[in-house]
């Protein structure tokens, strides 16, 4: 009996290993095919936020980023001077190292590249294809000569503390008008508004704040350069007016202003005095400077029988500039004359009678201030005379018999004046003089 036995022939394992193959290839082909077209959707993506980030620098700047701002280091083209807020990433091409920044200035000639050619007016993003190996591009929206616009003028009035009016020139061909608004020079940007109207009114300001102001004027395919930037600064009110209050502290004369009230802004204060001992009013000083927190000037070392006069002015100091000054009350002070000293008896000793003789005194009155009611009066053999004033010429008779001396005794005081105190008497000096006949 004879057994079969059945198996694949070699033409049937050559057919097998052909088909695996074919489908292997296929495979592998498919594979290659779909991470090339991942990268290329990525290119083009990447290109799409780039182009967007373009356009809001061109609404902040009037004006696209040059190729050298385009080509510098991912950190500094994705900074708040150029494409503020773009992922840094965005700018590395899928086959290129991480961090790097794949924008040239030319066609990109390979797909490492992200080609940016332009700026200013308008600007071209290409990639190049993986898959094709064609060039795709990416076209500004703002691509067509803005020559064909002309510029306008801009010009802010202040309404109040809170509200700027803006009016600008008509430009023919505009068929509506961008303004913005910044209070930086336009580092920053506070307000994009889009309007039909030549006038625009800016409200709730900050009372005290610089603003600048451009415009530009655009139309259905076209757009003029940004107008030259004009600035303006809302008014701040004044504030309440200050009280000044002047007091006498030891030997210091002190003024002190009461606080202001500001309706916006921070008060601030100056202050100056003048000084005098005689009627008129004494030559004012320098202001002080201006302080949000001194609202005290002290003098030292003050003048006996002086007037010290102070004032105050206040105002609101807003972030760009102050308001005009509340001007104070002037108040006063006065520093009295201390009690002299008593005078001192300048002679004579001594008398021959029937001999004048001037009787004086020297006194001791503070610097500025003068001598008042320097008075003396004598007495001997029990008679008393005077009083008489300082510089009398007095004289004495001895008639003594058998001839003896006589003794005669002098009791001086005085005080000191200004035409804004008096002091109180000096305690008396006591002298003697001999009397000759």
């Amino acid at each position: 009996m004879r057994k079969n036995i059945n198996g694949f022939t070699i033409v049937e394992l050559l057919v097998v290993i052909a088909i695996i193959g074919i489908l292997t290839t296929i495979g592998i082909v498919s594979f290659t095919r779909v991470r090339s077209d991942s990268r290329d959707t990525k290119r083009s993506s990447n290109i799409t936020i780039i182009a967007e980030a373009l356009e809001k620098y061109y609404d902040k700047n009037g004006v696209y980023p040059t190729c050298a701002d385009m080509t510098q280091s991912s950190n500094l083209v994705t900074s708040n001077t150029l494409l503020s807020g773009m992922d840094s990433s965005v700018l590395t091409s899928p086959n290129a190292d991480s961090g790097t920044n794949s924008i040239v200035c030319t066609d990109p000639s390979n797909t490492d590249n992200f080609g940016y050619i332009g700026g200013g007016s308008q600007y071209t993003l290409e990639y190049k294809e993986e898959s094709t190996g064609n060039i795709e591009s990416l076209t500004s929206r703002r691509n067509t000569d803005s020559s064909t616009l002309a510029n306008t003028t801009v010009s802010p009035t202040v309404e109040n503390t809170t509200q700027i009016k803006l009016t600008w020139s008509v430009v023919t061909g505009a068929t509506s008008y961008n303004w913005q608004l910044s209070t930086n020079n336009f580092t920053d940007i506070l307000s994009d508004t889009n309007t039909t109207n030549t006038t625009a009114t800016v409200s709730e300001l900050t009372p005290g704040m610089k603003y600048y102001f451009r415009v530009m004027p655009k139309a259905l395919n076209s757009t003029a350069s940004w107008s030259t930037i004009a600035d303006s600064t809302t008014s701040i009110n004044a504030p309440s007016i200050p009280t000044m209050s002047a007091a006498l502290a030891s030997t210091s004369a002190v003024g002190t202003s009461s606080t202001a009230t500001c309706a916006s802004g921070i008060p601030q204060y100056e202050l100056r005095y003048h000084s005098t001992n005689i009627v008129a009013d004494g030559i004012w000083s320098d202001w002080t400077a201006w302080s949000p927190s001194v609202k005290t000037m002290t003098i030292a070392n003050t003048l006996q029988g002086y007037k010290y006069t102070f004032q105050a002015y206040a105002r609101c100091q807003g972030p760009s500039i102050a308001s005009t000054s509340s001007v104070s009350n002037v108040d006063s002070v006065i520093r009295a004359i201390n009690t002299p000293i008593a005078p001192t008896y300048l002679g004579p000793s001594s008398f021959i009678s029937w001999q004048y003789v001037n009787i004086n005194y020297t006194n001791y009155c503070p610097s500025g201030t003068s001598l008042l009611n320097g008075t003396f009066h004598s007495e001997a053999e029990g008679t008393l005379f005077g009083p008489h004033p300082f510089g009398f010429l007095d004289h004495w008779y001895n008639d003594s018999y058998p001839a003896r001396t006589m003794t005669a005794e002098y009791w001086g005081k005085y005080q000191c004046q200004t035409a804004y105190s008096t002091s109180a008497f000096s305690p008396e000096s006591y002298n003697t003089a001999s009397v000759y006949k």
